[in-house]
């Protein structure tokens, strides 16, 4: 049984493999390394086309330096997760503050006006993280 729960899926981990020398690689590379990797499988050129897209799309380590060259950049990871945790930590930060904002506080019980008042707080606590983070 294949450690992947789909072709694709294995054909980000061979993209990725391949890939994490930094160095420039063609869509052809990528696609014949890919098949190598693969080669008890059929993967289609969907399969392969998507596969690429998806990895530049979801994750920005990776990206196009031209159209079908592909690289995973040389930066600070450290730094890269620090601010990949601050960015959706404020995303996050962001959507609780416009729930809050939301209510309706007229029409609101007293057990529903102590969970928005927690919330606050730990919206101010997140904040607090936040401005650390940045530090």
């Amino acid at each position: 049984m294949s450690q992947f729960m789909s072709k694709t899926q294995e054909a980000k981990f061979y993209i990725k493999q391949l890939l994490d020398d930094k160095k420039e690689h063609t869509t052809a590379e990528i696609k014949g390394y890919v098949r190598r990797k693969m080669e008890n499988e059929q993967v289609s050129e969907g399969v392969l086309a998507g596969s690429i897209r998806d990895l530049i799309i979801q994750e920005p380590l990776y990206t196009s330096v031209k159209r079908g060259v592909y690289i995973k950049k040389d930066i600070d990871e450290s730094k890269y997760l620090t601010n990949s945790i601050k960015d959706k930590l404020k995303q996050v930060s962001k959507e609780i503050e416009t729930e809050i904002k939301n209510v309706d506080m007229m029409k609101i019980n007293d057990n529903l006006y102590m969970e928005i008042k927690k919330s606050q707080e730990t919206l101010e606590e997140l904040e607090m993280i936040i401005l650390r983070l940045n530090e």
